[in-house]
């Protein structure tokens, strides 16, 4: 449960200044994602929370579904939370809450903010928000200033969204702009704006994050089947447009959108050659790239649904307005396409009590396959386990598919994921987790078939003052020849309900194979971390956080990827190549009711020649009214 409830204990600290420790679960997550460039994604699932905190979900009225999209209860305790309230009807408090089995009031407190026992389900609805909140970061390696502003807020069946953003060294007016108008009535919600969409496992359509990188079993199978205003800063990831949804009957659910995107992209004319992401307008250049290429897409999908069994039929398509002048190599050709394009996709999940099996196929325009199958399995609290097969051939195409994937895009590979969780003593709880993927057709700078083995294996324990886990992520790539081992250690220490202390240690090390004199051997490269971290509640309106470093990285492939405490409803994930050490201090303020103010310094210094000390100062107003 630990893992699970990670992605709450993240974003409680939005709701109260107080001094709270980041559990280890969505730390992973966040350096996980970070390594693979894939930080946007966190965001959005952040805000996805933050929303929950301002319209919680009604638990005493939630379906199955409903339960398994919010990531945080096992299967076991849906079921166990399902039964209770067929056999005594709705729950009255959240002290009975915690006598569910399966519940504990560490969990019930937890989730306290994000549900509600209104019993009708109208509660959510009719409630009214509103919220401010405006960031700034400087660097001294870099000119200018980096600046956010969001505004959220709804009453009864409408709620609304605005994001403005421009990154360091871009013009004084905001150069992202994004904004959202639903209206929710229950059985039908209409949506104008941008706004990310998920049916399915994602072999079709999933422009949203995903939760698989936690590692956890349940993990694995996405339960979304449905669209979301969009609250996030990446400017190429939104959909942009109308939305809309009915319920067709008791049981059916029928929802459609159309989008007109605007994507950052080289142009020449009437063709694209390029298509950047990062979001960056600093030179002529990249201003040239600005939302110059217009992607059109739409999608239906049908949702059947009953107590036991969930069918979705998604279908979608789209296209650019302009023609694709790509450079046509071998490792993308498969990929290549002009015009409109699309993809047909069934999914369907059958629920037999503690045990969740899954699965959806899908064909694109071509007629080309693909196809994901898997199952969960929770027999009781201190047990969980998952596997699911996946088969995406290289011609493949989907271009908004997010299914779980080893790689960037689902094609290219046939893989196999297992993982296990299983708590045998009271606070000690081991997961591991195994994914083997075969690419059967080249990559880019890859000129061969490959095979990608990742191994995650964590013990933790936790009791009632400290808590303490050790980590090896094992990863070998047969391409280079490579076997790299990620260890982490990481022991914390409560003395009091103020105070908090911590110490992690991070070591790597990477063989990568080469040959010389005629003879096969290994090089080694590793990289060194270690971290002392205070967490302190130093009065009801005043918390600190710091935080010291020292890292020692020979290369870029063991390079240290260690979270810091950020911002409310951010995070950073420091990056360590070379040798040095850094320090960081947050402060939060709670200025008066609804208001508060968070600052933050990090200061770097490097021991290597011709490296510069970096300063990063950054703020945030945080204002619910």
């Amino acid at each position: 449960m630990r893992r699970l409830v990670a992605i709450l204990c993240f974003i409680l600290p939005a709701i109260a200044v107080s001094a709270q420790n980041l559990p280890a679960g969505i730390e992973e997550l966040l350096e996980q994602l970070q390594e693979s460039e894939s930080g946007s994604s966190v965001e959005e699932l952040m805000q996805w929370y933050e929303t929950l905190l301002l319209k919680p979900l009604d638990i005493n009225s939630a379906s199955r579904s409903q339960l398994e999209e919010l990531q945080v209860l096992s299967l076991f305790q849906i079921e166990s939370l399902l039964d209770y309230r067929e056999e005594y009807g709705s729950l009255l408090s959240f002290s009975e809450l915690e006598a569910v089995d399966g519940f504990s009031r560490e969990l019930v407190a937890v989730l306290r903010p994000f549900i509600t026992l209104e019993g009708d389900g109208t509660g959510a609805l009719s409630r009214t928000f509103s919220q401010l909140r405006s960031r700034v970061k400087w660097k001294s390696s870099q000119e200018g200033m980096y600046r956010y502003a969001r505004y959220l807020g709804g009453t009864g069946g409408f709620s609304y969204g605005l994001t403005l953003e421009s990154d360091a060294q871009e013009s004084l007016l905001p150069d992202f702009l994004s904004a959202h108008l639903q209206y929710d009535a229950g059985r039908f919600k209409l949506l104008l704006g941008d706004f990310s969409a998920s049916y399915g496992q994602g072999l079709a359509m999933c422009k949203s994050f995903s939760m698989s990188a936690l590692g956890s079993p349940a993990s694995t199978l996405k339960r979304r089947n449905d669209f979301r205003g969009y609250t996030s800063s990446g400017e190429n990831d939104a959909l942009r447009g109308v939305a809309l949804s009915s319920d067709i009957g008791e049981r059916g659910r029928f929802q459609a959108f159309f989008s007109a995107a605007s994507l950052d992209a080289t142009v020449t004319d009437s063709t694209y050659s390029s298509l950047p992401t990062t979001g960056y307008h600093r030179t002529e250049f990249q201003k040239a790239q600005k939302n110059a290429l217009r992607e059109y897409s739409g999608c239906v999908n049908y949702t059947l649904e009953t107590s036991c069994l969930q069918l979705s039929f998604t279908l979608a398509a789209y296209g650019y307005d302009k023609t694709n002048a790509r450079r046509v190599q071998e490792y993308n050709r498969w990929q290549m396409y002009d015009g409109v394009y699309g993809n047909l996709a069934v999914s369907a999940l059958y629920s037999a009590g503690h045990c969740r099996i899954y699965g959806e196929s899908a064909l694109d325009l071509k007629g080309t396959p693909a196809a994901l199958a898997g199952l969960v399995w929770s027999p009781g609290y201190n047990f969980e386990a998952a596997v699911q097969l996946r088969y995406y051939p290289k011609e493949y195409i989907a271009n908004h598919a997010g299914a779980y994937s080893s790689l960037s895009s689902v094609s290219n590979q046939y893989g196999v994921l297992a993982n296990i969780l299983a708590r045998p003593a009271d606070g000690l709880t081991i997961t591991a987790m195994c994914d083997a993927a075969y690419h059967p057709h080249v990559r880019y700078r890859i000129d061969s078939p490959s095979f990608v083995t990742n191994f995650k294996a964590r013990v933790e324990y936790a009791a009632d003052s400290w808590s303490a886990y050790l980590q090896d992520n094992y990863t070998f790539k047969d391409y280079e020849d490579s076997h790299r081992h990620a260890m982490k250690m990481l022991a914390s220490f409560s003395p009091s309900e103020r105070l908090s202390l911590s110490c992690r240690g991070d070591y790597v090390l990477r063989f990568a194979g080469e040959e010389s004199g005629g003879m096969h051997g290994y090089r080694l490269e590793r990289g060194l971390g270690a971290s002392f971290r205070l967490d302190w509640r130093a009065a009801e309106w005043l918390s600190l956080w710091g935080c010291g470093t020292y890292f020692d990285s020979q290369s870029s492939a063991t390079r240290i990827y260690a979270y810091e405490k950020d911002l409310p409803q951010s995070f950073s994930v420091v990056s360590y190549g070379g040798r040095g050490v850094t320090a960081s201090l947050l402060a939060a303020f709670g200025i008066f009711s609804g208001f508060k103010l968070t600052l933050k310094a990090a200061f770097t210094d490097f021991a290597e020649d011709g490296k510069n000390s970096v300063l990063e100062v950054r703020g945030q107003i945080d204002w619910e009214f």
